[in-house]
C-alpha cells in the first residue's frame, strides 16, 4: 500500500550516520529528522570517522565543507562504490549511491553556500533518488 516508503527521507533517516566537518549540520538532522532509533555523529571527517561509519550498516552521509580535494581522494580509496562516480569536486552538489551492504550513501559537497541552506535545498522533496548527482 506505501510503494514509495524506501525513497522517504524521514524512513531512511531513522538509522543514520553522519561524518562531516561542519558540525552545525548535524542540528538539520535532528531538526528535520527527529524520529531516529540510531543515529551516529563524528566530527572531523577522518580516515577513523569514514571507517567506524563504513562497519555500520545504516543510512550514511558524509559531508565535505573543506580541503574537497584531499577529503575525495580519501573517499575514493575507501568506498569502492565511489570509483565510477563521476563528480567535479569543485562544484557543489549532493550525490546519492547504493552501498553494497544495502544502505544509501548521501555524499554532500559544499563549498560556498551555508551548509543549512544547502541541506534545506538538497533534501526539500522529501524523497530519495539513489544513482542520482544533483549539482547546484
Amino acid at each position: 500500500h506505501f510503494p514509495e516508503w524506501t525513497n522517504e527521507l524521514e524512513n531512511v533517516f531513522t538509522y543514520r550516520y553522519l561524518v562531516t566537518d561542519e558540525e552545525e549540520s548535524q542540528f538539520f538532522f535532528l531538526r528535520n529528522f527527529p524520529y531516529a532509533s540510531k543515529r551516529y555523529f563524528e566530527s572531523p571527517l577522518n580516515q577513523g570517522a569514514l571507517d567506524n561509519m563504513m562497519e555500520t550498516p545504516v543510512t550514511k552521509t558524509i559531508v565535505i565543507s573543506q580541503n574537497h580535494k584531499k577529503k575525495w581522494k580519501m573517499l575514493k580509496s575507501s568506498i569502492p562504490e565511489l570509483a565510477k562516480l563521476k563528480i567535479k569536486i569543485k562544484k557543489e552538489f549532493m550525490s546519492t549511491v547504493s552501498m553494497s551492504d544495502g544502505t544509501i550513501l548521501f555524499l554532500i559537497n559544499v563549498i560556498d553556500t551555508p551548509i543549512d541552506e544547502f541541506l534545506e535545498k538538497s533534501f526539500k522533496s522529501g524523497h530519495v533518488n539513489v544513482g542520482t548527482t544533483m549539482e547546484y
